[in-house]
């Protein structure tokens, strides 16, 4: 086989993986969207992030890209484009050392703290003191947030992550 044809394989063999990570992030949103701030998106990424690395940002994007067509453009686009590359860098910086503990503390925290890294948005907009009533405003439902996502994490992630393991193992074989 020559090195263009590897290129090849390799290239097509990770846009098929971020194809279905994508597809994942996409229909798991969907599934929970009609509970409030039960979502398991954080979940995903995270796990996928933890398995696969960096490249999981192309699957944040694409996911982005995706939710327009269902939801129309607004501001939570922008906040997305931040939010999910910033949970995929955290991971995989701090992924050496993460078990199911740390990552049930990011999911809360994350969270806990979506409100306000959404707000980023909207001082931009409004200025300051418009972020800050927007985020005051979601408060509870931020910490509806961060509490599902760290009973997500617990329950999920043995069975999930070892799920996803089996097919990392697979991709890197390939």
């Amino acid at each position: 086989m020559s090195k263009s044809n590897h290129k090849k394989t390799l290239q097509t063999k990770e846009i098929a993986l971020l194809g279905m990570m994508t597809a994942t992030l996409v229909v798991a949103k969907f599934a929970f969207q009609i509970i409030p701030n039960l979502e398991l998106v954080t979940f995903l990424i995270i796990i996928f992030a933890y398995n696969f690395g960096y490249k999981v940002i192309f699957a944040t994007f694409a996911f982005t890209f995706l939710q327009i067509f269902q939801w129309g453009f607004n501001t939570w686009v922008a906040m997305y484009i931040y939010i999910w590359p910033l949970l995929v860098i955290i991971v995989c910086l701090m992924r050496k050392w993460a078990d199911i503990w740390f990552f049930t503390f990011l999911t809360i925290i994350w969270g806990f703290c979506f409100g306000a890294m959404c707000s980023v948005v909207y001082v931009f907009i409004g200025g300051i003191n418009y972020a800050i009533s927007w985020w005051i405003t979601g408060i509870t439902y931020d910490l509806m947030h961060g509490v599902f996502n760290g009973v997500v994490m617990l329950v999920l992630y043995y069975p999930v992550n070892n799920a996803v393991k089996i097919v990392a193992k697979q991709y890197n074989n390939c």
